[in-house]
C-alpha cells in the first residue's frame, strides 16, 4: 500500500472519528470593539475629538485555551490572548488620524466552559490578567490589566466554532485608571 493511501485513510478515519472526539486544546481569532474610559480632555481649549472621555478602539484578538479538568457539568481550563485594537479619535487631544490611539494586551487566567442541553451551544467564562500598553496621541503608558469575559461557543462542525458572542468588562491599573469594555465575535479551531 502506498504512503498516499496510508495517509488519506488515516485522515478519513480522523475526520470520522471526530464527532466522538473530545477537543482539549483550542485556538481563537476575534474581531473586537472596546469602549475605553476615564480619560480627561487635554486641549487647552476643551475640544477632544471624542468628548464623553471615552476611546472606542477596535482591532482584533488571537488566543488559546487548554481544558484539562472536566466535571459532569463544566470544564476548566488555562486561556492565554492577545489583542491590538485602534482608533483615529482621542479622548486627550484634538484632531484625528489614522491609529492615532492603541491599545496592546496579553492576558492570561482561569476559564471555564458548560454543558448545556443544547450540545452546540457552549457558554463560557474566564477572568484574564496581564499587562497592557495604551498610546493615546503620542503618549504611551503601560499597565496592568483585568477583565473578565462572558461568552457563547456554537458548534459548526466538531472541529470549528463561531464565538457568536463575547462580552468584557476590566480595568487597566498603573500610573492612572482606565474601565475597559468589550465586545467581540470570531472563530474557534479545536485540536
Amino acid at each position: 500500500m502506498s504512503f498516499r493511501k496510508i495517509l488519506f485513510l488515516g485522515v478519513a478515519a480522523l475526520l470520522c472519528g471526530a464527532s466522538s472526539m473530545h477537543a482539549q486544546f483550542s485556538i481563537y481569532g476575534t474581531v473586537v470593539g472596546e469602549r475605553v474610559g476615564g480619560f480627561t480632555c487635554a486641549d487647552p481649549q476643551g475640544r477632544c475629538a471624542d468628548t464623553d472621555g471615552h476611546e472606542r478602539p477596535f482591532g482584533s484578538n488571537f488566543g488559546a485555551f487548554y481544558d484539562f479538568k472536566s466535571y459532569k457539568l463544566a470544564r476548566f481550563g488555562a486561556d492565554v490572548r492577545g489583542g491590538v485594537t485602534n482608533a483615529n479619535k482621542s479622548a486627550t487631544s484634538y484632531g484625528a488620524s489614522s491609529d492615532l490611539v492603541r491599545h496592546y494586551s496579553a492576558l492570561a487566567g482561569p476559564r471555564a466552559s458548560f454543558r448545556t442541553p443544547l450540545h452546540a451551544l457552549k457558554p463560557y467564562a474566564e477572568v484574564l490578567g496581564g499587562y497592557a500598553r495604551y498610546n493615546d496621541a503620542n503618549t504611551t503608558q503601560q499597565f496592568g490589566q483585568i477583565e473578565g469575559y462572558v461568552g457563547l461557543d456554537v458548534s459548526i462542525v466538531p472541529f470549528l466554532d463561531l464565538r457568536a458572542i463575547e462580552l468584557g468588562e476590566g480595568e487597566m491599573f498603573g500610573s492612572g485608571s482606565h474601565n475597559v469594555q468589550s465586545i467581540g465575535a470570531g472563530l474557534v479551531l479545536h485540536f
